[in-house]
């Protein structure tokens, strides 16, 4: 077995290289569903939902527990709504540091949707992933403002906050 010097540098630092492979995303929800289940998690705030891929993935690694999805796209608003259990809330509406209305640029690919602009980064590493092909007003709402509205006893919650 060859050992290259990448290798021997990582091994001094404690670390390891190791090839990503198609299981990757697997892993990463395994990992996340045991630290749920280490941290008895029993409500998961899904900031940026999409089309609830993390929920679902949640789901399907055994989550019970409660979500709350926030996701201001309609589209995919109501293609979440879809999908969702009686214990997963979807809320329309963006979660920030203010409450206002504001457009958010709507793009090809969904999960690229923002208030913000693209910046030269984004342009040149997505080029031509990420076009806007709508716009839409939204709500943003502070999470301080809604949350005891949207959850009974925080307090005695054990909540894990998930945000894209």
């Amino acid at each position: 077995m060859k050992i290259t010097l990448h290798k021997k540098i990582a091994a001094y630092f404690g670390c390891k290289f190791t090839r990503i492979n198609e299981n990757i995303h697997q892993n990463q929800n395994l990992q996340t569903i045991k630290l749920i289940k280490q941290h008895k998690i029993d409500l998961i705030l899904d900031v940026g939902a999409n089309f609830g891929q993390f929920g679902t993935d949640m789901r399907n690694a055994g989550y019970l527990g409660q979500i709350i999805s926030f996701e201001p796209v309609n589209k995919c608003y109501q293609r979440l709504s879809s999908i969702a259990d009686n214990k997963w809330q979807i809320e329309n509406f963006a979660l920030g540091d203010k409450n206002s209305k504001e457009e958010i640029n709507i793009s090809n690919k969904t999960v690229y949707s923002s208030i913000l602009d693209v910046n030269e980064i984004g342009k040149s590493n997505f080029s031509n992933s990420i076009k806007v092909v709508g716009k839409q007003n939204i709500l943003v709402k502070k999470l301080d403002d809604i949350i005891n509205e949207l959850v009974n006893n925080l307090n005695k919650r054990r909540v894990f906050l998930k945000l894209d």
